[in-house]
């Protein structure tokens, strides 16, 4: 893309990669995108209007290796827009996530508010196989988000390869990985967090 680009209606997609680059898609509050698939999905950004209400969203990002979708599911009403995005490699704030870098989804996710707020919401994360390490233990797997605690209490399907923190409160960087119970990581909240 050249600039970005505002949907009003729908926009559909056929085959292959629509990629954003610098720029994104912006869609307004009745804004959809329609033919999504691993074949066919937006690498880069995706920014979604919300106006009051619960409405859920699927976001069908990815980057050039792989299709990795997520969708927003709010518990209150909220509104403004969110912008999401994915990104192949670690987080680059990984090391103070209390996480185990050698048994992690490769892969983290960027949502960014703007405007409006934004309360209770559910997230769910999908990725391939390939993201993940061969040591990686799904059923124990938990969740680092943010800059701060937080009190999701993670959830993985391993057999769909997807990951749903429930009940988050916090717009941030998400990724997936085994705890290695040090540090920064809270037993009590089953939550790991990234340092400031």
């Amino acid at each position: 893309m050249t600039k970005s680009l505002t949907v009003s209606n729908t926009l559909t997609l056929t085959i292959g990669e629509l990629s954003t680059g610098a720029y994104q898609i912006n869609l307004a509050a009745n804004g959809s995108i329609s033919g999504t698939s691993a074949a066919s999905y937006v690498n880069g950004n995706v920014q979604k209007a919300f106006s009051t209400g619960t409405q859920s969203f699927i976001f069908p990002v990815g980057d050039s290796s792989a299709y990795a979708l997520c969708s927003f599911k709010p518990f209150r009403d909220h509104r403004g827009s969110l912008k999401a995005s994915t990104t192949a490699g670690s987080e680059p704030q990984f090391n103070s996530s209390g996480l185990d870098p050698n048994r992690s989804v490769n892969r983290y996710w960027t949502l960014t508010q703007s405007g409006g707020s934004f309360g209770t919401y559910n997230i769910n994360l999908n990725y391939p196989a390939t993201d993940l390490d061969a040591a990686r233990q799904p059923a124990s797997s938990w969740l680092a988000a943010g800059t701060a605690p937080g009190r999701q209490r993670p959830s993985l399907e391993p057999d769909q390869h997807q990951c749903e923190p429930r009940r988050s409160k916090r717009i941030r960087d998400f990724i997936v990985g085994d705890p290695i119970l040090r540090g920064t990581l809270t037993q009590r909240g089953r939550i790991g967090w990234l340092s400031p």
